[in-house]
């Protein structure tokens, strides 16, 4: 299916919980986290070094229906929940409860990050070991040197632990010109539905809105992101703590 969120299945291996270990290491601070790791990682990716890099936070709100295909997003979200109140986990239960009232609210509140003079999120076609897919799709991996300030190790799961549905895009127009667009949602493992799914079929916990079955990121950016801007991300989430000026 193009442009939709596909849920890879776990083979019947591993079953992904709600205590995803990197997220956790950001629930204590989490918002001071983001800040920072979204701040390093813009400077070390400077174009020009004679010029700063400057880095714009923007709150705005949207209906649910503009986040991209929806529809499948939401069932993913739900099938969560159902299937982890068969497990009787009340931690993952009560998120995920919070996690369908916030999708299916008619608006979504979104933190939208940009960052002016860097050089974009680079490889963004390549397969392995790039900014854009140790980013986006790698684990424990980093492309920097060892006195870089930032990195792409555990430090990219902090926009994570700020989403009420651990739903963000990453989207980008790099130096060479190539953009991305692309989603990913750490939410758990759920029993897969639908035409061709066997009965117990079991995701891996993580989907990706993509361009096609392999997961490569769509080229074409949509409407609210300006091609001028090198880098953004997008996070859907509730700001109540962040108006009360609660910034942990």
């Amino acid at each position: 299916m193009a442009n939709s969120w596909i849920f890879p299945s776990n083979n019947y291996g591993m079953v992904t919980g709600i205590g995803e270990a990197s997220i956790e290491t950001f629930k204590g601070s989490p918002y001071r986290s983001l800040s920072r790791e979204i701040c390093q990682n813009s400077m070390d990716a400077r174009f020009d070094k004679n010029k700063p890099v400057v880095i714009e936070f923007s709150c705005f709100s949207i209906e649910n229906r503009e986040i991209p295909d929806y529809s499948t997003l939401n069932n993913s979200i739900n099938s969560c929940l159902e299937f982890w109140t068969e497990q009787k986990n009340k931690k993952t239960i009560d998120f995920f409860k919070k996690a369908k009232k916030v999708i299916e609210s008619k608006s979504v509140n979104v933190l939208r990050i940009s960052d002016y003079n860097t050089t974009g999120l680079l490889g963004s076609d390549k397969e392995y070991n790039t900014p854009w897919q140790n980013l986006v799709k790698a684990a424990g991996v980093s492309d920097k040197e060892g006195t870089s300030g930032g990195s792409f190790g555990i430090g990219k799961a902090a926009p994570f632990a700020c989403s009420d549905i651990r739903t963000l895009f990453y989207a980008t127009k790099d130096i060479n010109g190539l953009s991305a667009f692309q989603g990913i949602a750490k939410l758990v493992s759920f029993r897969e539905k639908g035409l061709f799914k066997d009965g117990d079929s079991i995701t891996s916990g993580t989907g990706y809105y993509s361009a096609d079955r392999k997961n490569n990121p769509l080229r074409e950016l949509i409407p609210i992101i300006q091609e001028k801007i090198m880098a953004r991300i997008y996070l859907f989430l509730d700001f109540k703590k962040m108006k009360t000026g609660n910034l942990k």
